[in-house]
């Protein structure tokens, strides 16, 4: 695993966030492992998760975890919700630099 990515140092988490993400199979420690495992960031205009965080976690499934920026002076995000990842965002992911 390479270093995570600069621009995230770290998560929100919440009962509310915390459920929801629940409700798609989806836990805090994923998270954590996607962050860890050189995940790439897509924008998403319009929606409430600003961005996509895609990566791999530790079972070897890749996650599309939807993610908004709440602190820029920490660079702390809040997942939004998460869902195993589409065949075309796992290509965005595969075919990153």
């Amino acid at each position: 695993m390479g270093e995570p990515p600069g621009i995230i140092a770290g998560f929100e988490f919440d009962d509310a966030n915390v459920a929801h993400m629940a409700l798609h199979g989806l836990e805090p420690n994923m998270v954590w492992d996607v962050w860890a495992d050189e995940p790439i960031l897509v924008p998403r205009t319009g929606r409430s998760g600003t961005h996509l965080m895609i990566g791999q976690e530790s079972s070897g499934r890749v996650w599309s975890i939807a993610v908004l920026l709440v602190d820029d002076e920490l660079d702390i995000w809040r997942p939004i919700t998460g869902w195993p990842s589409t065949r075309k965002e796992e290509r965005t992911w595969r075919g990153r630099s």
